[in-house]
């Protein structure tokens, strides 16, 4: 009976306690599950929207950034111009097309559309193209050509991102257009020089009175149109010199200074009244330049020394024989190839004797050095080489044709070549145009001349030697 009474007592026990626990989990606060499900469903949102942000050339600071009112100025022209966007934007390069337009004004300072004085000019870039990843968020408009003095607005509209992993496009200022205003000052340029000219005065007074009046002692100057001149600049007589240069021997005589100098701004030119100007001799008009050079003053050499105490000393000019003169001066003197140098100051043993040539790399005496004779074949050692004349610099022009020749059965092989590969032959030829001094002009024209013409191409070599392996190098 014992037994059975404890049992009971530990079955009780437990009851209450379980009773006890159902009820305070009762008694909890249920939470909400509405709540999480309205959270989860959220769909992810960029927090920047495709908007313009800056505009390059090729400096790190920009020229022109958002939200800027004033119109910058920029003093070269620009080979190209950088569109920078909202930071990880990718643009889709086929809303480039139509999506950026580059115009002038037609002339610095009008106004564009309706208001301006001048048609508007479409400016035809070279090329529009996205830039290269990691910066994906920016345009590269590069110009064909050098843009003239101008007041130009590249209008942006219409450019759209890549679809996101969702598939969704994001439209450029939500379907608004953005302007980036420039003013292109590169200062007056002469556009012709009338010497001598030859007028109607009677026409004034007489519509029928046709004789013709020359005016010997006269030059007329004629400015671009791009801004007018300043009147108290332009007619400054000292901006001006007539310099006469000797037919036989092309050497500049003396200079002859403008007596008057009247500037007209309804044509942009200034006339230059001289006292008199000589027949029959041949002169060159030079504006704001520092009229004939002097000649370089001759300088014997007389012994290079052997140190700084016992070297030539002066230059030319009394006064400060240690100041080399803007002109310059000529030394004449010899450069041995002797392995050793003597002194011509008088010799103190042990002071000034015979000096070895240093054994520094490139010398003459260094170790596997080619000892070839002096100017023999098509070297040209030691040889004093004229300065070839000035001449226009030479166009070439280079194309990306969708055909560029036949295979050995005599069918069209097609250009396989890529927009990245396009574009890096660009910036190629832009920097053979900088240090080579050729002018490189992309040209969709197939008739430019064969001589100047060159094809970009990727594809089967055979095309231009039938014999070339086709397997990989």
């Amino acid at each position: 009976m014992r037994f059975s009474g404890w049992l009971g007592s530990v079955r009780t026990l437990f009851e209450n306690r379980y009773r006890s626990h159902f009820h305070r989990r009762r008694t909890e606060p249920r939470i909400n599950q509405s709540i999480f499900q309205q959270v989860e469903g959220l769909e992810p949102r960029k927090m920047l929207a495709f908007e313009y942000v800056a505009s390059y050339i090729e400096t790190g600071s920009p020229f022109h950034q958002a939200g800027d009112v004033a119109t910058p100025s920029l003093e070269a022209s620009p080979q190209q111009v950088v569109l920078r966007f909202t930071p990880e934007t990718q643009i889709d390069p086929t809303s480039l097309s139509g999506g950026i337009t580059v115009e002038s004004s037609g002339r610095a300072n009008d106004p564009f559309g309706a208001t301006g004085s001048f048609q508007d000019v479409t400016v035809s870039p070279g090329a529009i193209v996205v830039d290269d990843a990691p910066n994906e968020n920016q345009v590269v408009i590069r110009f064909a050509n050098s843009l003239p003095d101008d007041s130009y607005q590249i209008t942006i509209s219409g450019l759209t991102t890549l679809p996101d992993e969702t598939g969704a496009v994001e439209q450029f200022n939500n379907g608004l257009s953005t302007t980036v205003p420039f003013r292109l000052s590169l200062g007056p340029n002469v556009v012709s020089v009338v010497p001598q000219p030859i007028s109607r005065p009677g026409l004034a007074g007489n519509p029928e009175d046709l004789s013709l009046s020359q005016s010997a002692n006269e030059i007329v100057v004629y400015f671009d149109g791009s801004e007018p001149m300043d009147q108290t600049s332009v007619e400054d007589t000292s901006h001006y010199q007539l310099i006469e240069i000797d037919e036989a021997t092309a050497v500049e005589q003396g200079t002859v200074s403008p007596t008057t100098a009247t500037y007209s701004a309804a044509t942009n030119s200034v006339a230059l009244e001289f006292a008199s100007i000589d027949d029959n001799k041949t002169f060159r008009l030079e504006i704001g330049g520092s009229g004939v050079p002097v000649a370089a003053s001759a300088i014997a050499e007389a012994g290079a020394g052997t140190s700084f105490a016992t070297a030539q000393n002066g230059l030319g000019d009394v006064a400060t024989p240690n100041i080399l003169p803007s002109e310059g001066v000529l030394i004449d003197g010899v450069i041995s190839t002797n392995p050793t140098i003597t002194s011509t100051a008088p010799i103190v043993p042990g002071e000034n004797g015979e000096l070895n040539f240093p054994g520094n790399p490139g010398s003459i005496n260094e170790s596997g050095h080619r000892d070839i004779p002096v100017n023999l074949g098509g070297e040209r050692h030691g040889q004093t080489l004229p300065v070839g004349p000035a001449i226009e610099i030479p166009t070439r022009f280079y194309n990306f044709r969708t055909d560029y020749g036949t295979d050995p059965q005599g069918q069209l092989l097609a250009n396989q070549i890529t927009e990245t590969q396009k574009q890096r032959t660009r910036e190629i030829f832009e920097i053979f145009s900088r240090y080579l001094g050729i002018q490189f002009v992309e040209s969709a024209d197939l008739t430019t001349p064969v001589a100047d013409t060159m094809t970009i191409a990727t594809g089967d070599l055979r095309a231009f030697d039938t014999t070339l392996p086709t397997t990989p190098a």
